[in-house]
């Protein structure tokens, strides 16, 4: 499991 990278940052911030 990888930490939170800006990748999951964008992705989470993408699904608003």
């Amino acid at each position: 499991i990888a930490p939170p990278t800006l990748l999951l940052y964008v992705d989470a911030g993408k699904d608003t």
